[in-house]
């Protein structure tokens, strides 16, 4: 296993940990909004008559009180009485003054409209609709979904990657033919950066709309969606933004062997050796005659797993003193080293570069 890389026995537990506890907050939140909306289109409405009215209140471990409104209420179906003790299907605990407020508004003795089922008339509801139900939820649970399905992708890659054995240039070479190689830089997954871009905006859309309604977990239906829509759009536009960078020129570098160039990018070869030389608006083609040195100019930029992460740009020298940076990768001085070695090879300059030339 490369080193650096967190163990993959240990990446594979904690990643089916936090999947499961994702997904099974997932399932009650989706069996709760699939059984209020299968109530609300098939329930039918029936007169009802309160019978008792009153406010439960519990303590959690933390000293909060939770309050339930508790209220039962008499209804007769095709002859048969029944009585319902089911305030709303998406009646969660509350600590605010909503259980208070429906207990006082349904008395004992106060005639009001109940919903039962029809295939089985012994179950009613009181109210339809999502009212004590908190909206944001889907919201909330996006940013643990989206940290879930991110693992799983790295586990994945980890377990591919176990064992494997970096080629020439750090294994960066994505083509390598008699006519060119084509060598590409790491660059973020764009899969990753969507979910990156969903999670970090649904995150933050978490607090704007609770602050927007007051302290509220339970926003319109339509506000939530509209939010949702918004954190998905910005997904979409880090997504974007990384497939712009995954194929800019600074990430690829063309060796074509036929006409002996270098080629920032990755350029398709002239059909024909007489064919005129392409122009590139990013600095154009490089002939190996004219590259006096190569070398890296690195710097460090992060650290993984206490192992320095470096980013190195591929500087040649050119025959009138002039230097061009050709290609940009990211890795740690082992990568760097392989990709200089493999570069210098390609051009027919010396395996190992004058000392001194890094900095």
């Amino acid at each position: 296993m490369p080193a650096g890389r967190p163990p993959l026995l240990f990446l594979l537990f904690f990643t089916v940990f936090w999947c499961a506890l994702t997904l099974a907050f997932d399932v009650i939140m989706i069996v709760q909004l699939r059984r209020q909306l299968d109530a609300d289109a098939r329930f039918l409405p029936v007169d009802a008559v309160v019978a008792t009215s009153r406010v439960e209140s519990s303590t959690g471990s933390k000293g909060g009180t939770t309050y339930r409104p508790e209220i039962t209420f008499a209804y007769t179906v095709n002859g048969v009485d029944h009585v319902g003790t089911t305030v709303s299907l998406s009646e969660w605990g509350s600590n605010d003054s909503r259980a208070h407020d429906l207990v006082k508004s349904h008395p004992p003795g106060k005639r009001v409209t109940a919903y039962y089922d029809p295939d089985e008339p012994s179950k009613a509801i009181l109210i339809k609709g999502f009212g004590g139900f908190p909206t944001i939820l889907p919201l909330f649970m996006t940013p643990f979904n989206c940290v879930a399905l991110g693992m799983i992708g790295m586990t994945i890659s980890a377990a591919r990657s176990r064992g494997r054995v970096e080629g020439p240039a750090g294994g960066l070479i994505i083509r390598d033919d008699p006519e060119r190689a084509v060598l590409r830089a790491p660059t973020f997954h764009p899969g990753l950066a969507f979910l990156l871009g969903l999670g970090i905006s649904s995150f933050v859309g978490i607090f704007v709309l609770i602050l927007s309604t007051g302290g509220g977990m339970s926003p319109p239906v339509e506000t939530v969606g509209i939010a949702m829509g918004i954190c998905f759009a910005l997904g979409v536009v880090a997504l974007g933004l990384t497939l712009k960078a995954k194929a800019s020129p600074r990430h690829r570098l063309t060796i074509d062997r036929r006409l002996r160039q270098l080629v920032p990018g990755d350029t398709p070869t002239p059909a024909s050796p007489f064919a005129p030389v392409p122009t590139f608006d990013h600095g154009g083609a490089i002939a190996f005659k004219d590259i006096r040195d190569l070398r890296l100019a690195s710097k460090t930029i992060g650290n993984v797993n206490g192992r320095a992460l470096l980013s190195h740009r591929v500087r040649v020298t050119l025959a009138d003193g002039k230097t061009r940076d050709v290609v940009t990768v990211r890795g740690d001085q082992a990568r760097g080293e392989a990709v200089e070695r493999w570069l210098r090879e390609q051009v027919g300059l010396a395996a190992e570069p004058a000392d001194g030339a890094r900095r």
